[in-house]
């Protein structure tokens, strides 16, 4: 999948892409699996990156489901493109993740890339801030993957893809983003 031209600037910030692979059962060849025939899941899908993957994975012939906390980007996104469909979702509630993918099914393909950015420097970032970026950021790609993997195995899936987005800031230490880089 290549992504279109208005992705360059988003995608040259993503730096990290967490592949974890759901095995094949044993014996079968599963190496190749055609995206036109995948059902994908992609959180903070109303904007940036997450829509461009949206958009792509269906221009692909996947079925996609995009879920953020703002519904009118989502609305936008999903009348787009009929294989397109949106759910309000705040990742860090874990009894919603559990629900929507209970509502959708197993997704074969599952992107954990909703992020919040906060910035402040570390003298001046409070307990709020810091909780809610965490909560956003690190506990949401975890409720979103192990969810993903919770369905697929209950599926009995022989083939799945589970991908966790990061940034740039997880590498490297910045002055005004302490939270956001941890």
């Amino acid at each position: 999948m290549v992504p279109g031209p208005d992705s360059r600037a988003q995608i040259s910030s993503v730096t990290l892409c967490i592949w974890l692979a759901f095995p094949a059962a044993q014996g079968k060849e599963s190496n190749h699996v055609e995206i036109s025939q995948c059902r994908v899941l992609v959180t903070g899908g109303g904007s940036g990156l997450g829509a461009v993957l949206a958009r792509d994975f269906a221009a692909a012939g996947a079925r996609v489901h995009i879920c953020g906390r703002r519904e009118a980007p989502l609305a936008a996104i999903s009348a787009d493109h009929d294989r397109i469909s949106s759910h309000i979702l705040d990742v860090t509630d874990e009894a919603a993740t559990a629900a929507l993918f209970a509502a959708i099914g197993p997704q074969q393909i599952v992107i954990a890339n909703a992020g919040i950015a906060e910035s402040a420097p570390l003298h001046k970032t409070d307990s709020d801030m810091w909780h809610r970026i965490i909560a956003v950021n690190l506990t949401g790609c975890f409720l979103t993957l192990r969810e993903g993997l919770r369905a697929l195995r209950e599926d009995r899936a022989d083939w799945g893809r589970l991908i966790a987005i990061s940034s740039i800031m997880g590498l490297d230490g910045y002055r005004y983003a302490s939270a956001y880089s941890a």
